[in-house]
């Protein structure tokens, strides 16, 4: 059995019918390093070095392989082998093929590693180790076995090409839409949990290629998905009509589940507001009756259908139901003051500050806040034309907070694009709160550095000793203490403190702090001789 299966996989290897896939990977092969080769020989140009050159070189080999597979597989999977061998001999098994497939592509690998290791012993620019460069190629081999693995089950369970590539297509692009989509309905709240997120994350092409940086997750994963492959086969030799039927339901109705809500999320826009949403269900809804009527026409085709609708149903109803309302209902719960160890405050990307007392201020600034939004004050991220500031409030258009508590949970809360007049309040209360001054207080900068910015654009700098920055930061404070609300719509200036690792507050003076603005000024006249 053992010489059947050598001698199979190496008739299915060299099948003349297989010449342009090697044709394929000769001509990749050598433009590829073409290109790439000769600046591994050079200490580097404009773009990158001889060792980004290695990482760039691989990354498009990997890319390439990815596809081609993605191609082949099912070509290479459903085609007979009777010209190859006598009718009365078995048949080439699965495993057959996939081996057939991966083998040539680990022979280019292995060429790709020897001629890297040549360079590396030729070329002093390129020194990557050569067990680096090993690795590296066991890495790709794995990976691209995983790939395979992956094109050969959705093809096994989808039973024909066209649903192979429709399904692969869903599984890779679908997620992505689906969560652009979701990250635009929960921006568009103000009181939802935003996120910085990268939708490709959803995306099994990208997320397959970057196990090619994690060696051991890459090798686990193989693991599992290899052992439900072998399962799956073995099941599939006594139970063919039971396992891959059901299997390969499943299959098309995830796939239309996918499809209907990917079509669904971009017809509806950025779906804000009741119409858009309407229309989100009635396309979600109609497309997945429709697909699921044409594709399953069978006695079973209700069930089929009626499970695929429900799935988009519930899932429509999580995303603009449930979860928003659980959420906003969520965003009005703030912690207790005697349950906080420390709070830290972003304003935009220009103030920072930290505090580990006066919680009651912070909860009243945050209690501020949320009962503006109650009132119909929303964010507003149109673009406007550029203006000078009314109030100086208006310099900090986002507020987030992050709360650490006692118990070492933590919670974000972040809002922007705080720009109607109404949030004025908020930030001048800030701005005089015993909290805000007990963080400038508590400020300390190395080898600190004083610019001050009045009527100059490039204003004037100086150091200053550290009791200075204790000197300034005090008459500043006291004089925001008593400050009317009128002081924050006049005229500015600006001071920003600097420390030796780019620690830094910034300060907006009002014109009519005079003791603040004539420290600062005093301080100019002293110190910049010095230098």
């Amino acid at each position: 059995m053992k010489n059947y299966k050598s001698f199979t996989i190496k008739q299915l290897c060299f099948s003349k019918k297989h010449t342009p896939f090697y044709i394929i990977l000769v001509l990749l092969f050598i433009i590829l390093n073409l290109f790439f080769v000769p600046s591994l020989f050079s200490s580097g140009n404009d773009l990158f070095d001889a060792n980004d050159t290695t990482i760039i070189l691989i990354a498009f080999t990997l890319i390439g392989f990815l596809i081609l597979i993605s191609v082949l597989t099912p070509y290479w999977l459903k085609k007979k082998s009777t010209e190859m061998m006598d009718e009365d001999e078995p048949q080439p098994s699965v495993w057959d093929k996939i081996f057939s497939l991966w083998i040539p592509f680990c022979f280019y690998i292995i060429a790709q590693m020897l001629l890297l290791g040549i360079c590396e012993k030729l070329s002093a620019p390129f020194n990557t180790p050569y067990i680096y460069i090993l690795l590296a190629g066991i890495a790709l081999c794995v990976l691209i076995f995983i790939w395979i693995i992956i094109c050969a089950f959705l093809y096994l369970v989808a039973r024909s090409v066209g649903w192979y590539y429709i399904g692969l297509l869903a599984l890779n692009f679908a997620p992505i839409v689906i969560s652009w989509g979701c990250y635009e309905i929960y921006n568009a709240n103000p009181l939802m949990i935003n996120e910085s997120w990268n939708p490709l994350n959803f995306n099994l092409f990208v997320v397959s290629a970057a196990l090619f940086g994690h060696p051991i997750i890459l090798l686990l994963i193989s693991g599992i998905i290899i052992s439900l492959f072998i399962y799956l086969l073995r099941r599939n030799k006594n139970h063919r009509t039971i396992n891959l039927t059901i299997i390969s339901v499943v299959y098309k109705i995830a796939v239309i589940f996918l499809v209907s809500l990917s079509v669904a999320f971009i017809l509806s826009n950025y779906f804000i507001g009741n119409k858009q949403i309407i229309c989100f269900f009635v396309v979600a809804l109609s497309l997945a009756v429709l697909l699921a009527y044409f594709t399953f026409r069978s006695s079973r085709k209700f069930l089929c259908i009626g499970t695929t609708v429900f799935a988009v149903l519930i899932t429509s109803s999580l995303i603009f139901g449930v979860i928003p309302t659980k959420v906003q209902k969520e965003s009005f719960v703030l912690p207790q003051k005697e349950e906080i160890e420390s709070v830290e405050i972003f304003l935009d990307s220009i103030e920072t500050f930290e505090v580990d007392k006066h919680f009651e201020d912070c909860i009243d600034l945050h209690k501020i806040l949320l009962e503006l939004f109650e009132d119909g004050y929303l964010p507003d991220e149109t673009e406007h034309p550029y203006k000078e500031p009314e109030c100086i409030a208006d310099l900090w258009e986002d507020a987030n907070f992050h709360y650490k508590l006692k118990d070492g949970k933590s919670f974000h809360r972040e809002y922007r694009d705080l720009k109607d007049s109404a949030f004025d309040e908020f930030y001048i209360r800030l701005m005089k709160s015993d909290m805000y001054a007990y963080s400038l207080k508590k400020t300390k900068l190395d080898n600190p550095q004083m610019h001050y910015y009045y009527g100059d654009p490039d204003g004037k700098w100086c150091e200053l000793p550290e009791s200075c920055v204790e000197e300034l930061l005090k008459t500043y404070c006291d004089e925001l203490k008593k400050a009317d609300k009128s002081a924050f719509y006049e005229g500015y200036e600006t001071i920003r403190l600097t420390g030796v690792y780019d620690l830094s507050r910034v300060l907006y003076i009002p014109l009519s702090f005079t003791d603040t603005r004539n420290l600062a000024i005093t301080y100019i006249n002293q110190y910049t001789a010095r230098y």
